[in-house]
C-alpha cells in the first residue's frame, strides 16, 4: 500500500531509510532513491529488473552541489553555459 509524503521532510525521512520514492515527471512518474545507500541502489535495481551494471543519473540543484561529486572543469561551465 502506497504512503503519501506530506512534506518534504518526510519525503527526506524516507531517502533516509532507504525507501524507494515515486514522482511525477512531465510524461510519466519516476523512482528515486537515496544515491548513498547500497542497499536502496540494490532494491531499485531489483524493482526495475535493471543490470547491477547500468548507471543512474543523479539529480543537483547547482553547480556548487556538482562540484562536490565530479570535478567541474572551465569547459564542463562553459558547455552548461555557467559563466
Amino acid at each position: 500500500m502506497p504512503i503519501f509524503a506530506k512534506n518534504l521532510e518526510e519525503c527526506r525521512d524516507y531517502l533516509e531509510r532507504g525507501w524507494v520514492l515515486s514522482y511525477p515527471t512531465e510524461t510519466t512518474y519516476g523512482l528515486g532513491v537515496n544515491p548513498f545507500n547500497k542497499d536502496a541502489i540494490d532494491y531499485l535495481d531489483k524493482i526495475k529488473r535493471r543490470s547491477k551494471h547500468k548507471n543512474y543519473l543523479m539529480l543537483v540543484k547547482s553547480i556548487d552541489m556538482l562540484s562536490v561529486y565530479a570535478e567541474v572543469t572551465e569547459e564542463t561551465r562553459e558547455f552548461l553555459f555557467i559563466n
